[in-house]
């Protein structure tokens, strides 16, 4: 991941470049360790952007990311430059001061022109907004026996919570505007013929891996699509758009036999894809049994960390 001087996450998560040498030189080291794809963030200028998405292009790495936001491009140039993937539908938001019909459909057209993929994390508003109503609801979801109690201390809990006294009622109203607009937005992408990926931004305060899929689901219903439809994002979609997955995201002769078994159709309720009987991975079974033994196990283990700590 890359991010100009300071970045927004520290090193070493995020690798700072401040000129166009230290751009090519990160690529390059990148390329050689094996990698597949290159994440951009928000603080680059514009010159170190597309210095990073042109040296991408000769190994042949992705680029991903947010588009940077002081730039000084042209809006319309940012995702004409190369970038192949948006891991959040909001970062469109930020190449316009307007959220009516008329900046989606463009927007829309902008990406879909450029063969951009787009990946939701719907889910991250609401759960704003959650935090900022009633913060003692969320902390009482059963889901965080499970979670690590490092990420509850020093992220996800008061004082550390970085959602808390940041927003007042002016700025809680933007946030249920921006929400309705990235709705709009994703099922205007969806309707063009652009691939949209089902993303969470897990670990996020109180973005639980796994459980937070299931909440996406239900966003991208709400936000217009079908349950199959939110379902192929999840599944199909990024196995077409996602180096490494061409052998998944589809029931298949010769594809991955990574399949899950529903008590219930999804496909009338998206949210009965939490009711899951059993799990085939690599082709082995997992019965709903040995699942909740290793949640048990996993819930063991959050205990026994959790005597270390302060908590």
């Amino acid at each position: 991941m890359l991010d100009g001087d300071p970045p927004i996450l520290p090193e070493p998560l995020t690798r700072a470049v401040s000129d166009t040498q230290e751009a090519r030189q990160a690529v390059e080291e990148y390329a050689l360790a094996g990698y597949d794809l290159i994440k951009v963030r928000d603080r680059l200028s514009a010159e170190v952007y597309l210095t990073i998405v042109a040296a991408a292009r000769a190994p042949g790495l992705d680029v991903d990311g947010h588009l940077p936001r002081s730039t000084g491009l042209p809006p319309d140039s940012l995702p004409g430059s190369g970038q192949t993937g948006l891991p959040h539908v909001e970062v469109l938001g930020y190449l316009t001061a307007g959220t009516g019909g008329e900046e989606v459909r463009r927007l829309t057209e902008l990406v879909r022109d450029r063969g951009i993929h787009a990946t939701t994390t719907l889910i991250v508003f609401p759960s704003i907004l959650a935090h900022l109503r009633n913060l003692d609801s969320l902390l009482g979801r059963p889901e965080l026996r499970y979670v690590h109690p490092l990420f509850l201390c020093s992220f996800w809990e008061p004082p550390s919570n970085p959602y808390q006294g940041r927003y007042d009622s002016a700025g809680l109203a933007r946030l249920e505007a921006f929400h309705d607009f990235v709705r709009r937005m994703t099922k205007s992408l969806h309707a063009a013929g652009v691939a949209v990926l089902l993303g969470t931004d897990a670990l996020n305060p109180m973005i639980i891996p796994g459980f937070s899929v299931v909440e996406e689901l239900k966003e991208l219903v709400s936000a217009g699509l079908t349950p199959l439809e939110s379902l192929q994002a999840a599944t199909a979609q990024p196995a077409s758009r996602i180096r490494g997955l061409d052998d998944a995201g589809v029931v298949s002769r010769g594809k991955r036999a990574d399949l899950l078994l529903l008590n219930e159709n999804s496909l009338e309720d998206v949210g009965r894809v939490s009711g899951i009987a059993g799990v085939m991975v690599n082709g082995v079974w997992l019965a709903r049994s040995g699942l909740d033994r290793g949640l048990a196990e996993a819930e063991r283990s959050v205990l026994e960390s959790g005597r270390g700590t302060n908590r």
